[in-house]
């Protein structure tokens, strides 16, 4: 496994409660110090406060877009890696890969069950 380096703090923002769970454990037995948000005003506010060196983010969230996460993860930390979860279309997926200039991860049913 990858080295995640020295500063192993993780945000997720997911409004999927089981998911946010599964994957929060999966990657603190990784190694990563995680913190959750399952919206996007949490997400934010979480960024604002306490920029984390990574983050996964949902892109669809109950209160609004995960993009707004990521522009403020932008703004307080540059070099935050950031993972994008959709399962949009192929073809919009091309855009946003375009728009984020990120990595984007699809989140599917076989993606839940490996956690």
């Amino acid at each position: 496994m990858k080295e995640i380096g020295p500063d192993k703090s993780l945000l997720l923002v997911d409004d999927d409660e089981p998911f946010l769970r599964r994957l929060a454990k999966a990657m603190e037995k990784r190694g990563f110090e995680v913190e959750t948000a399952g919206s996007v005003a949490a997400g934010k506010a979480i960024a604002t406060a306490r920029p984390p060196a990574h983050a996964v983010v949902d892109l669809r969230l109950e209160d609004g877009n995960g993009l707004d996460v990521v522009e403020v993860l932008r703004e307080k930390r540059e070099d935050c890696r950031v993972v994008v979860l959709t399962g949009m279309a192929r073809l919009r997926r091309r855009w946003l890969r375009s728009r984020l200039g990120r990595r984007i991860i699809f989140r599917n049913r076989r993606m839940r069950r490996t956690l």
